[in-house]
This record gives structure tokens, C-alpha cells and sequence, in this order.
């Protein structure tokens, strides 16, 4: 069993804020910094950080635990975190803690290997179509944007290396 710290990060004297889960809340909430502000973080660009330097940086930002929880999986607190992004209306989450609604998490619970093997056959062949019907310019914009993902990891670590050699 894993005990799971959900948190919010809100921006002072705005709607703005950000619901997130960690086992770990001061090593996530340094990790957060880090990202906003360090830009050789893959990260950085990230809506939340983006909104936080505009604020005026981390003394406009309040912390705050709205609660925890001991899960099995980290899947269950997914979707716990879910809720609390519903609930709070958090509007800095680039995406949603999980790809998948509340309602068909409860549901995947219940379901067999089977059922779980047809649902990932669906969304492979629901995936082949929207690629299909996608340009060339737009795969190609596609493939672009994961090379230089994979570049810029790939030059950080030999920057680090050859500084760690030095």
C-alpha cells in the first residue's frame, strides 16, 4: 500500500491552479521549482511554470495538501487525483491525470484480460485511423517534434557527463 499526498499549487490573487499527487511532497514540490525555472528542463514550457514566472515567481504561489489517501496502484490514485482536479477546477493541468473518465476507470476495474485486450485493440486501430487520415507535413511535423525531444535528452546527459568528467 502507497500513501498518496494530493496537493495544490495556486497562484495568489488569481483563478489559477494546479492539482497534483506524490509519495514524496517536498521532493515533488522541488522538482516543481526546478522546472519553472531551470529552462534546460524538458518541462519548462509547461503552462503551470509558465504561469507562475508571469505572476512574478514562487512568492505568488500558495501550497496547500487537500488531501491523502493509502491506494494499492498508482492507478487508483489517479484517479483520485482526478476528482480533485474536477472538484478544485484546475486550470494549469496540462492534461488530465488519466486518459481515461472516472467512470471507465470504475468500470476497467471490473473488467477481464479479454474485455482489457479488446479495448487496446480498439485504440490501436482508432489510433492507425487518425494517423491515415493526417498529412505528410503534419507526420512529418510529428516525427520532428520526438527527434528533437530525444536530441535535447541525449545533449543534457552528455553535458552532464562531460562536466562530471572535468
Amino acid at each position: 500500500m502507497l500513501v498518496y499526498t494530493f496537493y495544490k499549487i495556486a497562484i495568489k490573487d488569481t483563478k489559477h491552479c494546479y492539482i497534483g499527487s506524490t509519495t514524496n511532497l517536498n521532493k515533488r514540490l522541488n522538482s516543481h521549482k526546478n522546472s519553472c525555472h531551470n529552462y534546460l528542463q524538458p518541462n519548462h514550457h509547461f503552462k503551470l511554470y509558465e504561469v507562475i514566472r508571469e505572476h512574478g515567481g514562487w512568492q505568488n504561489v500558495v501550497c496547500s495538501i487537500v488531501g491523502s489517501q493509502q491506494v494499492e496502484t498508482r492507478s487508483d490514485a489517479m484517479v483520485q487525483e482526478q476528482k480533485y482536479i474536477v472538484q478544485f477546477k484546475a486550470n494549469l493541468n496540462s492534461m488530465s491525470a488519466t486518459s481515461y473518465s472516472i467512470n471507465t476507470l470504475m468500470e476497467m476495474k471490473d473488467m477481464t484480460p479479454l474485455d482489457t485486450a479488446k479495448n487496446k485493440l480498439k485504440r490501436v486501430r482508432l489510433t492507425t485511423q487518425i494517423w491515415k487520415k493526417t498529412t505528410g507535413k503534419e507526420k512529418y511535423n510529428a516525427w520532428q517534434r520526438n527527434y528533437m525531444r530525444g536530441k535535447m535528452a541525449y545533449n543534457k546527459q552528455a553535458k552532464i557527463l562531460r562536466y562530471c568528467l572535468l
